[in-house]
């Protein structure tokens, strides 16, 4: 056991949480545990595709003494009150499960991460361990390894939005730079910096215009009668079509005389599609008066060739084929999963809900302009 935790060592601390990084680690995680809680029941709660993981790493811990419990991140269930340790063994549904079963219980909480698919793993607190696995990380599906770099790739243009709307707070910009990552990055080095992406965002009170687009798109998919794809490859398609929109509206001096969006009409839209009420939605949108609209386009007008300049830094076309060759068909499914209609339909959804330049796009009409709102977002 003294060499197997040499090779599980803690490489990191991110949002509050420990991480521990090491390949084959199953029979290791009872030690990491340990130094946390000593031996009781653990709430171990794996993903479809992770029971083989999940019932080695029960194994493990049952050799060490530990009483183990094992559920589904599908199965609706009770915690077990004696439990003090839940350990999701998965990627996000396992840890969302995992986290709001440790809120209950109020226990510590862990996460062995089997596919590097999203930011998401440390929101909300509450987690005081990851652990990476090199060999899980690194065999996960392409699709998921693909998810993960789809996220980190859109991080330009959610660096853009975020720099315009300090822009139109009158705040200080933050510092802009298209970000470079390494040309082969492992399982774990992806995963890390999903952990630490995550973190850095961690504060939003409303989802990034690349978020919010890939929010929509799954919904228009089901509508449509297509399977939904995972949420990283949209964000990073959603980037692509955002950076291509910025750039033709900030080209586009005249779009100043647009009448203003119905956001009336668009929140209905949106309430219909995803089955949320209007009154939840309602609070994400942002009603602008006639004072604040002119005062945005003045913003706007002002800055617009700084705004192209930030643009032009961001270089998606090399990004896009590292991306789609980390398929096997080097993207060839995109042709079949996605549409412009498609697109183009959820950033007009999107636009009220979220920040950035999509969001002002919304609010001065543009979007409605661009292409007529669907009167029913499922059908056509």
């Amino acid at each position: 056991m003294g060499e197997n935790r040499e090779n599980l060592r803690r490489c990191d601390a991110i949002g509050g949480a420990d991480i521990y990084a090491g390949e084959d680690i199953a029979g290791m995680l009872p030690a990491a545990v340990g130094q946390k809680v000593e031996s009781c029941r653990i709430l171990l709660i794996a993903d479809k595709a992770t029971t083989a993981v999940a019932a080695s790493v029960a194994e493990s811990f049952a050799a060490a003494g530990y009483r183990v419990s094992v559920r589904g991140a599908d199965e609706e269930f009770e915690p077990e009150e004696q439990c003090r340790f839940v350990l999701a063994a998965g990627a996000g549904k396992a840890a969302e499960k995992a986290k709001a079963a440790a809120r209950t219980l109020g226990a510590e909480c862990g996460v062995l991460l089997t596919a590097p698919t999203t930011e998401r793993i440390l929101a909300g607190g509450g987690v005081s361990q990851v652990y990476l696995d090199g060999r899980l990380l690194d065999s996960c599906p392409r699709r998921c390894y693909a998810a993960g770099l789809g996220i980190l790739l859109s991080r330009p243009v959610t660096a853009f939005d975020d720099f315009f709307d300090r822009k139109l707070s009158g705040g200080a910009p933050p510092a802009f730079s298209s970000v470079e990552l390494p040309r082969e990055l492992s399982g774990t080095e992806l995963a890390l910096g999903l952990l630490r992406a995550g973190a850095e965002t961690a504060d939003r009170a409303r989802p990034t215009p690349v978020e919010a687009v890939a929010g929509v798109l799954p919904y228009l998919a089901k509508r449509r009668g297509r399977q939904p794809r995972m949420r990283g490859e949209y964000m990073f398609v959603a980037a692509c079509a955002l950076r291509r929109l910025y750039s033709l509206y900030l080209s586009s001096p005249a779009i100043d005389a647009l009448p203003p969006a119905d956001s009336e009409r668009a929140l209905t839209e949106l309430a219909a599609l995803t089955g949320r009420s209007r009154a939840s939605l309602a609070e994400m949108f942002d009603f602008l008066g006639v004072s604040g609209y002119f005062r945005i386009n003045y913003i706007v007008g002002e800055y617009r060739l700084d705004l192209i300049e930030k643009l032009s830094a961001i270089d998606l076309v090399s990004a896009e084929r590292r991306w789609r060759r980390t398929y096997e068909d080097a993207g060839w499914f995109l042709r079949g999963a996605l549409t412009a209609r498609d697109m183009t339909d959820a950033m007009v959804l999107a636009g009220g809900v979220s920040g950035g330049l999509l969001h002002h796009m919304f609010s001065t009409g543009f979007l409605d302009a661009m292409t007529a709102l669907p009167r029913q977002a499922a059908g056509t």
